[in-house]
């Protein structure tokens, strides 16, 4: 479950009303849900290593779409929590200051398809070898968009962001191009056998 550390108050609060609204996405179910028993081991872990980011101690104003560099910076670390996935690894990723997460943005975390198969985050750094350095912004679109790369379909779990502004585009493009390359090479679509 992502942290959401850095979202703005005002992209938070959308949020929790619409998990408010009665919306059919997120009424409840009928079916009653099982009291939680967590395991020692879980409440160990969840008072030592997993324990929660701190609240913020003040306001989180998203920077203006002008500010084209940090604007995208927000959409990448507060909004859509792109670092979590194309980070190296989740156990090491940095909730409070993501540009500290090993191989950040490079790629290389395993996930798992709807088939339970291992599937391996892409680079999205823009390595012109491993990441996405060679795409256009149209075509960076097109894949935020509709899921199509350049190379093809991208594979579940990467969602498809449809209603993405060319604003927002332009801003996780820009952002993306100025972070520092990482060279990782993973499969153009982000597939590649296990070896962990």
């Amino acid at each position: 479950m992502p942290h959401f550390v850095h979202m703005s108050d005002e992209d938070m609060s959308s949020m929790l009303a619409f998990l408010h609204s009665g919306s059919p996405w997120v009424k409840p179910a009928p079916t009653p849900t099982p009291a939680q028993q967590p395991s020692f081991l879980l409440k160990a872990l969840a008072n030592t290593v997993m324990k929660p980011t701190p609240l913020p101690t003040r306001s989180i104003a998203p920077p203006k779409p002008a500010e084209t560099i940090a604007y995208g910076r927000y959409l990448v670390v507060g909004r859509y929590q792109c670092f979590e996935c194309h980070s190296k690894d989740f156990k090491t990723n940095n909730a409070e200051h993501p540009e500290q997460s090993e191989g950040y943005l490079g790629g290389g975390n395993q996930l798992v398809t709807l088939q339970g198969q291992p599937i391996y985050s892409r680079n999205i750094t823009a390595d012109p070898e491993t990441g996405i350095g060679t795409w256009t912004e149209a075509q960076f679109g097109q894949a935020m968009r509709y899921g199509m790369a350049p190379s093809g379909p991208l594979q579940n779990p990467m969602p498809k962001y449809s209603r993405l502004t060319e604003e927002e585009v332009h801003a996780l493009y820009a952002y993306l191009q100025s972070v520092p390359k990482i060279k990782n090479a993973t499969a153009e679509d982000g597939v590649r056998v296990a070896t962990r």
